[in-house]
């Protein structure tokens, strides 16, 4: 094994320091987690992880806990958890309806699996293996190392908040799924290769350990990988490939002692899997809070009449701002997050099954470099959204403005909306306005629809403009 890892062997009463899980024969290696300076309590990190599970259940499709394609992901992972080491965190399993290959931990024990990962595998020692990979994650707990650092750089912002971020995305083609406000302020989730390769070797071991094959883990990996076009991608740009993956998985596997029959796959498997493909399960099964924030019906390109904007509005009280909006659109985020604002059909699953706002408005906060002008951050904000979406164009030359009687820049971008198909391209008109902030942020809005609908809606989007008041502490500008 590479020398930067260090291996330990399995004492009980090493075991009894980390907190428990079941005991291993003392002669046994075993992958010793490497843990920071956590500012979380256990208690609470268990409890953050709550809260932001309960925005999961909010904003994305969760299956309810009956399903039977829950109760047999929760089967596999309750084996799998028997053999974690460290503190007894309270695991529990969701299945998010997603055709996208994806899975993520929160802190304290939650873990959500996409049907689109159960489709990918090919035998249960394959998906057993990524789910080992996310309790991995947790045992280490490196979404509150994250979260740790992250507070050094960026004060005020909550865990709830970085979900409403993370789980409804950028604005359409211009912000990536994995948006700015999320990988600039709120990045906990996206693991460093550090914490990737902490989470393959424990995860091997705890593959190993359930009694699993334990190459179903790098298997996986390299599905994923291959499939990287058409959904994968999801998963590795939140799970970054360490490099050498397999070589030194394969190192680890060979220092474990051989066990004899290793479960590659089961008949459940085979079942589950079938009715994953058949979709059959899914139809009208989602649970009941996950409906209220399902994309509906996109509205029509180039038919604006379809997007009906409500005469009367409703206030939003955002701890850095607040903003009036149509009362017949709905507001996704809270007092603390990044926010979406979208009218019915805004929010859209495009052609490669990610949900994403054709219509509407993201309000976010960006860190430029230290000393910046708002003109400079502005246009470092720009640069960063084009290293997730090359096609993002500037259409004409930034603007001096006033939001709240601060000074703003307001510049008109243009991209493909996610309303575009293989068989039609529709472009994205975008208009961000930026503000700058005492604390050398920047509260950017981005307004986005489809070319050929945008000249319509900009009235009602220049009147949410104009509604903003900037909180006392966040006023600022330069």
């Amino acid at each position: 094994m590479s020398a930067d890892i260090s291996r330990l062997a399995r004492a009980l009463v090493l075991l009894a320091a980390l907190g428990g899980g079941p005991v291993l024969a003392a002669t046994e290696p075993y992958y010793q987690p490497h843990y920071c300076n956590n500012a979380f309590t256990y208690q609470k990190e268990i409890a953050e992880g709550k809260k932001a599970a309960q925005q999961v259940y909010k904003q994305m499709k969760v299956l309810p806990d009956s399903s039977p394609i829950t109760q047999y992901v929760r089967s596999v992972g309750q084996r799998l958890v028997a053999y974690a080491p460290g503190y007894k965190w309270p695991y529990n399993f969701h299945v998010v309806q997603d055709k996208s290959i994806n899975a993520f931990a929160l802190p304290g024990g939650p873990i959500f699996v996409n049907t689109g990962l159960i489709a990918a595998a090919q035998n249960e020692s394959e998906l057993a293996g990524v789910m080992a990979h996310e309790i991995s994650h947790v045992v280490q707990r490196h979404a509150t190392c994250n979260m740790t650092r992250q507070a050094k750089r960026n004060v005020g912002w909550g865990l709830a908040g970085v979900l409403a971020g993370v789980l409804v995305p950028g604005a359409g083609g211009v912000l990536a799924q994995q948006g700015v406000g999320m990988a600039q302020n709120l990045s906990y989730l996206q693991m460093s290769r550090t914490d990737e390769k902490e989470a393959d070797l424990l995860g091997t071991e705890i593959l190993w350990a359930a009694g699993y094959n334990p190459r179903g883990l790098v298997q996986m990996f390299q599905i994923i990988e291959k499939q990287s076009g058409s959904g994968g991608a999801q998963f590795l740009s939140d799970h970054p490939n360490p490099g050498n993956r397999v070589q030194y998985v394969d190192q680890e596997i060979q220092a474990l002692p051989p066990k004899p029959n290793p479960i590659n796959n089961t008949p459940e498997f085979e079942k589950i899997r079938a009715m994953v493909e058949s979709n059959k399960e899914m139809a009208g099964r989602v649970s009941a809070s996950s409906q209220s924030a399902a994309p509906s019906a996109a509205p029509v390109p180039g038919q604006p009449g379809n997007v009906v904007v409500s005469a009367q509005s409703v206030p939003f009280q955002h701890q850095g701002y607040s903003i009036r909006y149509p009362a017949n659109w709905k507001l996704y985020g809270d007092s603390g997050s990044i926010v979406t604002i979208a009218p019915p059909g805004g929010i859209v699953t495009d052609a490669k099954g990610q949900t994403q706002v054709a219509y509407g408005v993201i309000i976010d906060s960006f860190q430029p470099d230290q000393g910046s002008t708002l003109a400079e951050g502005t246009r470092q904000l720009i640069a960063r959204l084009r290293q997730s979406n090359p096609q993002l164009q500037e259409t004409g030359s930034a603007e001096e403005i006033n939001v709240d009687g601060m000074p703003a820049r307001s510049v008109e971008l243009e991209s493909r909306s996610p309303l575009s198909t293989a068989q039609s391209d529709v472009p994205e008109q975008d208009w961000l306005v930026t503000v700058g902030r005492s604390d050398g942020q920047i509260d950017y809005f981005v307004f986005i629809a489809p070319r050929q609908d945008f000249r319509t809606l900009r009235p009602a989007y220049t009147t949410m403009l104009h509604s903003v008041q900037l909180s006392a502490a966040g006023q600022g500008g330069n």
